[in-house]
């Protein structure tokens, strides 16, 4: 059965198995081990040691074409939207994540991956490597908003690149494989709506100085040498000292 990806999935499988030898290296043994977008499968078969697999599949073709290639994996392939999934509900807690992620959903995986912090403990995936550099990056001008917020939660790390050749049909972009771990902050020390806007207000106009990006909100003078300093180099616990210190 020949699967031909679909221009609405924005799908491009991987077909260099060593490659996938290398991506499912990467994955603790430890969690419940969800596989984002297996397509025909060519990163799976390399994740069957682990006890604990899941796949998500919104592709109906790819999901009849994974069910005869893994045949002891029928129960566990779900047909459906990832992005749409309560995670928690419908696997539990100590999740980690695992995909080739198409590129043009690459926010809105982020998104999911924030919301649901609580229960994803880890993520492996390959994104465009512009988007992975933007994520991973404690500094720079192409940090926003989601980045801001996956590293006040998950220690991020670039794990090596991935040609374009390895994949079918060929993209224009070289791919980077992320991983993400949660780390021990539970929760932000601020109010998350004052946080969100002052992100948003920030990277719009991420070429000003904050305090003209930020003109709406008022802050005392000790912290104008926070705000002669542009988005793109703050941490995120110079943002919540800010969300912290925003007078009404």
């Amino acid at each position: 059965m020949k699967i031909l990806p679909k221009k609405r999935f924005s799908q491009n499988f991987l077909k260099n198995n060593e490659i996938s030898k290398k991506i499912a290296a990467l994955v603790s043994k430890k969690n419940i081990l969800i596989e984002v977008g297996p397509g025909t499968g060519c990163l799976t078969k390399n994740l069957f040691e682990h006890k604990n697999l899941h796949l998500v599949e919104i592709d109906l073709d790819c999901v009849n074409l994974l069910k005869k290639k893994f045949p002891q994996l029928n129960e566990k392939i779900k047909n459906e939207n990832f992005l749409s999934l309560n995670l928690k509900k419908t696997f539990g807690e100590k999740l980690s994540i695992i995909g080739n992620f198409p590129y043009n959903i690459s926010n809105k995986i982020f998104s999911k991956i924030i919301n649901d912090k609580d229960c994803i403990v880890e993520l492996i995936g390959m994104f465009q490597k512009e988007v992975a550099e933007r994520i991973c990056n404690k500094k720079g001008k192409n940090r926003g908003y989601n980045s801001i917020m996956i590293q006040a939660f998950y220690d991020c790390e670039m794990c090596f690149d991935v040609e374009k050749e390895n994949f079918f049909p060929t993209p224009k972009v070289t791919s980077t494989v992320i991983k993400l771990v949660r780390n021990n902050r539970k929760k932000l020390n601020c109010d998350n709506q004052i946080l969100e806007s002052l992100l948003k207000h920030a990277f719009k106009q991420k070429r000003k100085k904050l305090r003209n990006a930020l003109k709406n909100f008022n802050f005392d003078r000790k912290f104008d040498s926070i705000l002669d300093k542009r988005a793109e180099e703050l941490s995120i616990n110079d943002f919540e000292l800010l969300a912290q210190n925003v007078n009404s």
